[in-house]
């Protein structure tokens, strides 16, 4: 359910920034969780770029589920060689981050989310900091809230199954007669 969410965030924000069929971006895709320097670093490269992150949320109990007030963090960086006015505010060749934001937050903001409900734009925050200012980059967070309910009924049949235990020694169908030769390892070695 959570991955579904985050592949039609991603979907709609390719869509926002794609202008009759050409993309404006280089990058829009996930991250595994809050940026840190190491990961945008990295990033760098695919600017300008636009990074999703779900951020956990907040829970209530509802009858046969859990209520998630879910978080989600849009992250926007851009890097222009010519100086933070053009990271901001784009030049002649590529967008800002104002752009960006322009675009993105009335496009995203009451988006409905089939089978949830409506994504809701909390805060819109400058990331600045020297660091990023040495290396050429804006990066700006916009922050959305999304009622997700987790239900009971979620399943995990379609997922690879591990056992218990493994043996070393002979296969079972070569001689079964020999399985005190077997050495039993724990689901921890699994």
């Amino acid at each position: 359910m959570i991955a579904t969410i985050e592949d039609k965030l991603i979907a709609e924000t390719k869509a926002a920034l794609t202008v009759g069929g050409e993309r404006k971006y280089r990058q829009v895709m996930s991250l595994p969780g809050e940026l840190d320097a190491a990961l945008l670093k990295r990033l760098m490269a695919g600017s300008p770029g636009a990074y999703w992150s779900f951020l956990g949320g907040r829970t209530e109990p509802v009858d046969g589920g859990v209520q998630l007030a879910s978080s989600w963090g849009l992250y926007l960086l851009t890097a222009h060689a010519s100086g933070q006015a053009a990271q901001r505010r784009g030049d002649a060749r590529q967008m800002g981050a104002y752009e960006m934001i322009a675009i993105l937050a009335p496009h995203l903001h009451q988006l409905v989310i089939p089978g949830q409900g409506m994504l809701a734009l909390k805060r819109v925050q400058n990331l600045f900091s020297a660091g990023l200012q040495s290396q050429g980059v804006s990066l700006w967070g916009l922050s959305f809230e999304l009622p997700i309910c987790l239900t009971a009924d979620a399943s995990l049949t379609e997922f690879a199954s591990f056992p218990d235990a493994v043996s070393l020694g002979l296969a079972p169908e070569v001689g079964l007669a020999h399985k005190n030769n077997y050495k039993p390892l724990g689901a921890e070695a699994i």
